[in-house]
């Protein structure tokens, strides 16, 4: 090989991996597209960084509700109002749970579940009445 096309080859692949795109960063075509996108958000009067930014925020700052929190924010929220005997039927409850329910997400339990759970954990029928009641209808039924 002569020396000037070795250097010039060396040279060109030198280049190619300066600017090879890299992790995070986008190669030439992406970046336009993105650079596009972007300039249709602003013409819209959109701010896509403090989009971004919000959205990255509301990720970082949401906390699954399990349901012992739900419990104790009830406690905390409604136990001024509530008489003695109520907040402590309630902490009774609570405590009676298993605890792979009071750390499950309170969005996925439902009423029956949570009525599955009751009657397994105790045979008080104290217990049992206050929460195996009837469970109310939505709706009406006429």
């Amino acid at each position: 090989m002569a020396p000037d096309l070795a250097g010039s080859l060396a040279s060109t692949f030198t280049s190619a991996a300066i600017y090879a795109p890299q992790d995070g960063i986008p190669a030439t075509k992406e970046a336009r597209t993105q650079a596009e996108t972007i300039r249709g958000l602003v013409a819209d009067g959109k701010d896509p960084v403090g989009d971004e930014q919000a959205a990255r925020e509301r990720k970082r700052s949401t906390k699954v509700v399990t349901v012992r929190d739900a419990f104790d924010y009830y406690l905390e929220a409604h136990g001024t109002k509530l008489d003695r005997k109520t907040v402590q039927a309630h902490e009774q409850t609570r405590d009676a749970l298993p605890n792979p329910l009071l750390q499950a997400p309170a969005e996925n339990v439902t009423p029956s579940l949570f009525r599955q759970h009751i009657k397994a954990a105790t045979q008080a029928p104290v217990m049992q009445k206050r929460h195996l009641g009837t469970p109310k209808r939505s709706g009406s039924a006429r």
